[in-house]
């Protein structure tokens, strides 16, 4: 299998032989915040405000193979494409199902998705940005035991502009240390900016650097995002019932660090899945995050698009976007699948079939 061992090998390769040749169920978590639309922070979406479309567009393309939100793709502001394009070759090529979980969106996808009662998140340096997360939590475990019920195991992913940034806030608030060690989907990673971003959140709601560790809740609450408690709930949920592949970047490391606080038992049915452009990335440490906490292993898709012909794929091998929408775990989920007969190669040839069939190219 093209895939690359980033972290605790000997967990990962039993994780891997867990779920070799079974069939998962895909669960993409969208939400949206404010915090994203801070101008520098996100590259996810064409400009600041078309980021509260840019979650819903993806859960479409996932379920119906283009998007009714938005004319087109999410696009960067440099028109490269979501990375929903590499997870929908993906699940498409492997017949993987998926199921839309809504943790809080302003714009509601325009398909059948579950509903968890979060509100879309406010910026988090207001210190006060996310809605019912113990609710939202307790709805998300049963919501996660159930579905883990129906399958051999679950990937979980997620799609919200500006995650990384309220990832930091958490991850600060509950005393991991993660500053200039988050990724971005831009290719200079504003660490200053989103440094700054969550010492004005934490201030404002009246904390600092591990002051909410006995708290994750409050931590969620203050400089949080509506992504983490739906996915948190999800894992703890479903990992009480089968095995759990977290599909994203450093945006997972929060969620572990909220688990590893609720319920860290869970985690003994988890792994991290990513891209080999996360887990390679320089700017970025996301087994730095997480070996401060636990010991979950650490998986990345060995994905390479430098020999595709579309200048729009090869950009991702600069450092652009890297990860999202569960494209690692989504990519390594359908290698499993097939028991190791789907490589890099194939997804590479499914993902340029769609890219030039959904950017209207030859």
């Amino acid at each position: 299998m093209d895939v690359i061992i980033a972290h605790s090998e000997s967990k990962a390769k039993s994780f891997l032989q867990k779920i070799q040749g079974k069939k998962p169920l895909f669960i993409c978590t969208i939400a949206t915040t404010e915090t994203g639309k801070i101008p520098g922070l996100s590259a996810a979406g064409a400009n600041q405000d078309f980021t509260d479309f840019t979650p819903p567009a993806d859960a479409e393309l996932l379920l119906l193979g283009k998007c009714k939100s938005i004319q087109g793709v999410p696009i960067t502001p440099d028109g490269i494409p979501t990375p929903g394009l590499i997870t929908m070759s993906a699940l498409h090529l492997s017949d993987i199902p998926v199921l839309i979980v809504n943790g809080g969106v302003k714009v509601k996808p325009q398909i059948p998705y579950i509903e968890l009662g979060g509100n879309s998140g406010r910026d988090i340096r207001t210190g006060d940005s996310v809605d019912n997360v113990e609710e939202v939590i307790e709805r998300a475990k049963i919501l996660g035991e159930q579905l883990a019920k129906a399958s051999d195991y679950l990937v979980i992913g997620e799609s919200i502009p500006g995650g990384t940034t309220t990832a930091l806030g958490v991850l600060s608030a509950l005393g991991v240390n993660a500053e200039g060690k988050v990724s971005s989907t831009l290719p200079l990673n504003p660490h200053t900016l989103k440094g700054e971003v969550v010492r004005a959140g934490l201030k404002a709601a009246g904390e600092k650097f591990g002051s909410l560790a006995n708290n994750p809740i409050k931590a969620v609450s203050s400089v949080g995002d509506p992504m983490m408690p739906a996915l948190a709930g999800l894992v703890i949920g479903g990992a009480r019932q089968a095995p759990v592949l977290m599909a994203g970047g450093t945006q997972m490391t929060a969620v572990l660090a909220l688990i590893n606080a609720l319920e860290p038992k869970a985690l003994c049915n988890v792994a991290v899945g990513t891209t080999r452009w996360v887990a390679k990335d320089k700017s970025s440490d996301i087994c730095g995050i997480i070996t401060q906490f636990c010991d979950v292993p650490v998986l990345a898709a060995d994905l390479n698009f430098g020999p595709s012909k579309y200048p729009g794929l090869q950009i991702y091998e600069t450092g652009l976007v890297k990860e999202g929408v569960g494209a690692g775990g989504a990519s390594i989920a359908a290698m499993a699948k097939s028991g190791g007969k789907l490589g890099k190669d194939q997804l590479l040839k499914e993902i340029e079939r769609n890219y030039a069939s959904l950017m209207g190219l030859k």
